[in-house]
């Protein structure tokens, strides 16, 4: 593979407060990568009971995408923008045909400072992973924002939403599951699935955490398991969205989803 060679040096309850003071539709949402970071920095935020905004040219750091510093909302340093322009090269023409030159040509750089940005090939798709999986967990946080306190239709609501974004951006799935299988047939990215799949489980478990409060439940089973149990269900429902393109067949397999997850809520036991 050619792509990057490895260099040798609304409520009627009064004062509503976290998320039910943030009641969207979210499928008036529009899922580009930078609308999703700030709705889910602002869900985030929201969730903890602070609704406020970022300062105006206030330096902070998106966890989601390692080792890059936001310098004012809205506005990517060099890292993320080539990161974003090599994930529309992977999108268009697959890992495969994904060049140094093809993303330097789309981020409208240089070869030489794609090449000076990133160790190498592991190093370039882990930020990739890491952005990706940052826009499906945000996803899903965004449609969270809702006033809704069913467990099943909020799990419902979650699951359609990351459906949505899937079917906006069918290149960036097809993208991590060539990641994955890449990763698992060659030993310099035997690190890369592995990655990728426990940050799956911290998104899914930061929004299974979300929903119980938000429902006022509790889980019956320990939240890593359950995470591990609904990641499996959304994978195979993507896959084979991927495969069929069937939309009504996806959104009624993510109702059953919803309602399998859901049966492991309890109530609280002091209710």
């Amino acid at each position: 593979m050619r792509a990057i060679e490895r260099r040798s040096g609304s409520s009627n309850r009064p004062e509503p407060r976290g998320l039910e003071a943030l009641v969207v539709s979210p499928r008036t949402f529009t899922c580009t990568h930078d609308n999703l970071r700030r709705a889910g920095n602002q869900a985030r935020r929201a969730e903890s009971g602070s609704c406020s905004g970022d300062r105006d040219g206030a330096k902070w750091r998106n966890p989601r995408l390692r080792g890059v510093v936001m310098t004012v909302i809205g506005t990517p340093s060099r890292r993320v923008h080539l990161v974003q322009a090599a994930l529309r090269v992977m999108e268009r023409d697959g890992l495969s045909g994904t060049t140094v030159r093809s993303v330097a040509a789309e981020a409208g750089v240089s070869s030489s400072t794609v090449r000076r940005s990133f160790d190498g090939l592991d190093d370039l798709l882990s930020d990739v992973v890491e952005l990706v999986v940052a826009g499906e967990g945000d996803a899903a946080l965004w449609a969270l924002m809702t006033a809704e306190t069913d467990t099943v239709a909020i799990i419902r609501d979650a699951l359609r939403a990351y459906l949505a974004l899937v079917q906006q951006h069918p290149g960036s799935e097809q993208t991590m599951l060539e990641a994955t299988l890449l990763g698992l047939r060659r030993d310099d990215l035997a690190e890369l699935p592995r990655t990728q799949y426990r940050r799956y489980r911290e998104v899914m478990r930061e929004l299974l955490s979300i929903v119980a409060r938000r429902a006022g439940i509790h889980w019956e089973l320990d939240t890593d398991e359950l995470a591990r149990f609904a990641l499996a269900l959304t994978d195979g429902v993507t896959l084979a969205w991927l495969v069929d393109r069937d939309d009504a067949a996806a959104e009624r397999a993510l109702d059953l989803a919803a309602e399998s997850i859901a049966r492991y809520a309890r109530a609280p036991l002091h209710a």
